[in-house]
């Protein structure tokens, strides 16, 4: 874990906000994903 300690706490702090606004899209994504698919089945229905 050497590689670890040469990042300074900036980089760190921009890896870990990039991580949540990675998360938050996914999860966005999924959402939207879902409802495309509910309404699909009601289409059909």
């Amino acid at each position: 874990m050497d590689h670890y300690g040469k990042l300074n706490k900036m980089e760190v702090d921009e890896i870990i906000a990039l991580a949540a606004i990675i998360v938050t899209v996914v999860n966005a994504v999924i959402v939207v994903l879902k409802l495309q698919r509910r309404t699909k089945n009601n289409r059909k229905k």
